[in-house]
């Protein structure tokens, strides 16, 4: 304010703001995100899991994308199948890569889901540790963002 008397202003607290108006750590962040990306990269062209995870959302971005909704019954069925056969080929990609035998229709796909769930039901009195080594493959995203949190660690540590 510029009518504030001398002792209601409040001093900035941050200090070391460089020329360019980042804190040093800030700047150190942004210099280590082209090696992170590089490592987050060569993962995900090692893991089928993440592959699938982001052909999907990139897939989902593009439907987000879309504004209109035909109304013409062939037209919408027509655009159905197309993402069921789009999802079904990120599918049969990710089992083909996980030495899984492909599926002919989503359909089966969800049938075979179902027989997993299944079995697993008839399994729950084992221990919890079967469901911490599942948890892994449960969730790509989160064991991909522990690993660029490891990396991010690593290279701020000097060797």
């Amino acid at each position: 304010m510029d009518e504030a008397l001398p002792w209601d202003q409040i001093r900035p607290a941050v200090k070391g703001v460089g020329d360019d108006g980042l804190l040093p750590a800030r700047r150190e962040m942004l210099a280590l995100l082209p090696e992170l990306a590089k490592r987050h990269n060569a993962r995900v062209d090692r893991d089928p899991e993440l592959q699938r995870y982001v052909a999907r959302n990139l897939y989902f971005e593009t439907l987000g994308d879309d504004k209109l909704l035909s109304i013409d019954e062939s037209t919408r069925k027509h655009e159905q199948d197309e993402h069921s056969a789009t999802l079904l080929a990120i599918e049969n990609t990710y089992r083909v890569a996980t030495g899984k035998e492909p599926v002919e229709s989503l359909d089966e796909l969800n049938d075979t889901s179902d027989e997993d769930a299944a079995s697993e039901e008839e399994g729950e009195g084992e221990e919890s540790e079967t469901l911490a080594e599942n948890d892994d493959q449960a969730d790509p995203v989160h064991v991909e963002a522990a690993h660029i949190l490891a990396d991010y660690v690593a290279l701020l540590r000097p060797h």
